[in-house]
């Protein structure tokens, strides 16, 4: 019998959640999962949401980024709420339905 528990080779029957149900439902968890416990003030997502917008409006380069993500995981008690990287961080907008697309106004200056 398939393990109906846990879902596993149901996907393969077209039974379980497909991929970006799987997303959707980790972006849920992230929303609800606290930053580090008994914090009332950010969730994993809201705080990573907010460190992403920092970027943005500070003009922080990606390098920049992965050093405050780096200081932010040694110094918070649990790290594994915090992304690893702002590659990390960005599969968050993404999920979120967030991108961008860059555009050269002037590509011959």
């Amino acid at each position: 019998m398939v393990g109906l528990e846990t879902n596993e080779g149901l996907e393969g029957m077209g039974l379980g959640p497909d991929k970006e149900t799987k997303k959707f439902f980790k972006l849920l968890e992230d929303a609800q999962r606290e930053l580090y416990p008994n914090c009332k003030t950010f969730t994993a997502l809201s705080f990573t949401t907010h460190l992403l917008h920092i970027k943005v409006l500070g003009g922080w380069t990606d390098t920049s980024f992965d050093m405050l993500v780096e200081l932010l995981r040694k110094a918070f008690p649990v790290r594994e709420t915090l992304p690893k990287s702002f590659a990390e961080a960005k599969k968050f907008n993404e999920a979120l339905g967030f991108s961008y697309e860059k555009i050269d106004a002037c590509p011959k200056d």
